[in-house]
């Protein structure tokens, strides 16, 4: 299926940088402290994707808006209402703190509730390559019924000139289910972001940025789930985005998970959301994604 999407610039998605899984039914088995080679935790892991990408995704729109860097300060935030937004500023350090209070809908249908504090300096460097320092932490978070906890670094350097970014992240988060079951995941990404002008081109750009972009990704995670379950993932062919698309067009993810290897393949470039995922048996799945 092909699809002609534009994004609502979140310069970008996170899920146009982590893996998108396929996933059966699984027992939340938290006995079994033997690792096999099956991980029973699949199911889970797609759900620690999906929260990952909605709030690195949810980081990313509020700094690009609330930071002015990019000329859209404000736009996204008028109309909104939950969650709540409320920011300090010292002339040093900006602080956003983004509360969800006992829950808000998300785009995918899941109702979120916690807090998030974001932290980034304010004062330019005045070089053309302007680096922002930006730290967030994420308190007692629930997405999807799991509880979310941990924090993160990003430097993001930011091109006066050509109007290009560089997101250099790392981070760390636990998860926990009611049943008994939490995970450990980090990672690591560097994204870097290239402005393309639209021209004014109104049906290429109905918020009226002004500009068209597209990111290249590299980076590698990994999680450990305490029933000894581990997956790592490496990006092994660049990602790339683009914003008139709303999909990752292209690029390979590599995961192992325990001692198998699954690939994410997301195409040679054509505008479409889907992606091909390839098991370690060599069967391939057609995966629709999701923006």
């Amino acid at each position: 299926m092909k699809n002609r999407a534009i994004t609502v610039i979140s310069f970008l998605c996170i899920s146009c940088i982590l893996l998108v899984s396929c996933t059966s039914d699984t027992d939340n088995d938290t006995n079994n402290n033997t690792p096999t080679d099956d991980a029973i935790t699949s199911k889970q892991y797609e759900q620690i994707e999906s929260a990952s990408r909605e709030i690195h995704t949810v980081i990313e729109r509020f700094f690009n808006t609330e930071s002015g860097i990019f000329g859209i300060s404000g736009l996204q935030n008028k109309n909104i209402n939950c969650p709540k937004l409320t920011t300090e500023n010292d002339g040093t350090n900006m602080t956003i703190t983004i509360d969800y209070g006992d829950g808000c809908e998300t785009p995918d249908g899941n109702r979120t509730s916690g807090k998030i504090i974001l932290v980034f300096n304010v004062e330019p460097s005045g070089d053309n390559n302007d680096t922002t320092e930006i730290s967030y932490t994420v308190e007692n978070i629930v997405y999807d019924d799991i509880t979310i906890n941990g924090n993160a670094r990003r430097s993001f350097t930011y091109n006066i000139e050509t109007g290009n970014a560089k997101y250099d992240a790392t981070s760390s988060f636990k998860f926990e289910w009611g049943d008994g079951v939490t995970a450990t995941s980090e990672s690591n990404r560097i994204k870097e972001i290239f402005r393309e002008e639209n021209q004014g081109i109104v049906e290429e750009d109905p918020y009226g940025y002004g500009f068209d972009f597209y990111a290249i990704t590299t980076g590698n995670s990994s999680t450990s789930f305490n029933n000894e379950d581990t997956y790592s993932s490496e990006i092994t062919t660049p990602l790339r985005y683009e914003s008139i698309c709303g999909y990752t067009v292209k690029g390979v993810i590599s995961t192992i998970q325990n001692s198998k290897m699954v690939t994410l393949d997301y195409g040679d470039g054509t505008c479409d959301n889907e992606a091909v995922q390839t098991d370690s048996d060599g069967n391939e799945t057609t995966i629709e994604l999701s923006w």
